[in-house]
């Protein structure tokens, strides 16, 4: 049946807020009898509009009034179906409209009126212009799509915030746990929470960028256990207006102005906005981790208990695939640490090995590579206070160390090697292995470089190679050494006028470096610098003595003859 509302009712607007602000259309009727008023008049307040078509057959109010008449429905004065032609019926459709910069209530007003001038008590109806949140989203490390990953003894900090337009209304962010008749059946309502959660304060709203668009944001922590390792959590977060209140907070009605006054007209329900559909939390086991760590710390032999002598850790760790600072032969190589961590992990179940080459590849470790035996760094967080007490919980983060040292010889001239390192995780008391890490680097050893021994002469070294002591004295002519070798922590030999004086551990060169531009027979090459098949196999101990062709871009150290061996060679 239709009604005319109540004086101070309140009619709730709904609006959403995307990138615009939407609000729905809303429809109500005035029914009078016309034996005391023939005329009906309106007045709005606030920020509506008038719309004459917008949903004429299906009113918000969930009553619907035939009549005859086929003008705009605002305007429309008809006689009521079934009631005679003593009582007429007028609608009013509006559409409230909200802005950035104004979302306050807005308001109807509709008077009854005689020709003779006399007029009736007018009666208002209020909106409640609500802009709903827009859906709350949620940021953090793992976040992915609707997917967080987080790993067993880390702390999982997520950003949970909405923006919204009602700057004078108290937001509250959580998860789902109202409203659950008016969501899709897809979201959890209630929401289950994270175990041993906890909220980092609470919701708090600043405006952004100089609008009325207020950013709010609350933060969840949540550290998962061993024992939820595999374990799947499901979650549904909400963000809204009139949330219960605290014990003892008083907060006003969120509605409009007649609500004060007009007691029980008003909508008393939370204003919540859609939540997130199947959050998803995965735990799942790390991996060990290769960290960084400072070079010239003191370790340790086990927790609490230094190295004594002291033992001293070189820097890394260096990054999966990248190239270390080239070596030299004779020179020891500018070593470098690997570092590993694994949150929970007893420092006796932490292990790291090096690894060697693929078939095919030049392994260091044939060639006198070698790691130093394990020790223990400080845990990552809070010096070697943690590796003092030499206690282990689920929380607790060691770092195990191993130093990788090197001194290529002669056989790894010119060629680059690649060492791989790996960090694993084993079974308290066992050697079952749980989880695993690799990691490669790449270490150049230079062409046509030779690191002086102690008793070098000029002519030992130029022995070894098949050439003449000027040939190795020429190449090394003031300012051959331009580019630093600060990297590789060698010092090139710079004063060169006395040939007999050759110090050692010295970074001399022996000669330049060729470069094919094209395939050709190497013995074409060895006749055109004027050196032999021996000092070429000797300078570059990847040339075999089956290789009669040189590729196009493979380089060789060449060793030509500049003298007689009469006139001083070797």
């Amino acid at each position: 049946m239709a009604a005319t509302p109540a004086d101070g009712a309140v009619f709730r607007a709904d609006c959403r807020f995307d990138s615009f602000v939407r609000c729905p259309a809303i429809s109500f009727h005035a029914i009078w009898w016309t034996g005391n008023a023939t005329t009906l008049t309106f007045d709005t307040g606030g920020v509506i509009i008038n719309d004459e078509t917008v949903q004429c057959d299906v009113p918000s109010t969930g009553v619907f009034v035939n009549y005859t008449g086929t003008a705009p429905c605002n305007k429309t004065d008809v006689v009521l179906t079934g009631l005679g032609a003593d009582w007429r019926g007028g609608r009013v459709t509006v559409k409230p409209l909200t802005y950035y910069i104004n979302n306050t209530d807005s308001y109807v007003c509709f008077r009854l009126g005689n020709p003779a001038g006399g007029t009736f008590p007018q009666r208002c109806v209020y909106f409640d212009v609500v802009v709903l949140p827009r859906a709350v989203q949620v940021q953090g490390p793992g976040v992915s799509g609707s997917t967080i990953r987080v790993s067993i003894g880390e702390q999982l900090r997520l950003r949970v915030f909405t923006t919204h337009l009602m700057s004078d209304q108290h937001m509250d962010i959580g998860l789902r746990e109202e409203g659950c008749d008016r969501v899709d059946p897809s979201v959890l309502c209630p929401s289950p929470e994270l175990p041993r959660q906890s909220w980092e304060g609470p919701t708090s709203c600043v405006f952004a960028n100089d609008t009325n668009t207020m950013t709010c944001e609350r933060y969840l922590l949540y550290t998962p256990t061993k024992e939820e390792n595999g374990q799947e959590y499901r979650l549904s977060f909400q963000g809204g207006f009139a949330l219960p209140a605290p014990e003892g907070e008083f907060r006003p009605h969120p509605a409009g102005t007649s609500c004060d006054t007009a007691e029980g007209l008003c909508f008393e329900g939370p204003y919540l906005d859609r939540a997130l559909t199947n959050f998803k939390v995965v735990v799942n086991t790390p991996e060990p981790e290769f960290v960084t760590y400072d070079p010239d710390q003191v370790l340790f032999e086990r927790p609490g208990v230094y190295t004594d002598p002291p033992v001293y850790t070189l820097a890394g760790t260096p990054f999966d695939g990248s190239v270390q600072p080239r070596g030299f032969i004779n020179c020891p190589l500018r070593g470098f640490g690997i570092f590993v961590r694994k949150t929970g992990t007893a420092p006796e179940n932490l292990n790291i090995s090096l690894v060697p080459a693929a078939p095919g590849t030049p392994d260091a470790l044939s060639q006198g590579l070698t790691a130093t035996r394990e020790y223990l760094a400080a845990e990552d967080e809070g010096g070697d206070n943690v590796a003092q007490v030499g206690e282990i919980s689920e929380f607790t983060t060691y770092i195990k160390y191993v130093g990788v040292a090197w001194t290529p010889t002669k056989e790894a001239l010119g060629q680059t090697f690649q060492v791989c390192f790996r960090a694993s995780e084993t079974v308290p008391g066992g050697s079952l292995e749980i989880s695993s890490r690799q990691a490669c680097v790449f270490i150049p050893i230079e062409r046509c470089m030779y690191c002086t021994v102690r008793d070098d002469t000029l002519q030992s070294v130029a022995a070894r190679f098949r050439t003449t002591w000027l040939q190795i004295w020429t190449a090394n002519y003031p300012g051959w050494y331009g580019a630093s070798f600060a990297e590789s922590g060698v010092e090139p030999w710079v004063d060169t006028r006395d040939p007999d004086h050759l110090p050692h551990s010295l970074l001399i060169r022996l000669g330049p470096v060729y470069k094919a531009t094209h395939d050709g027979p190497l013995a074409s090459l060895i006749d055109r610098f004027q050196t032999t098949r021996e000092a070429i196999e000797a300078a570059n101990p990847q040339v075999t003595s089956d290789m009669d062709t040189l590729r196009a871009g493979e380089q060789l150290c060449i060793l030509p003859e500049i003298c007689t061996d009469d006139e001083g060679g070797a």
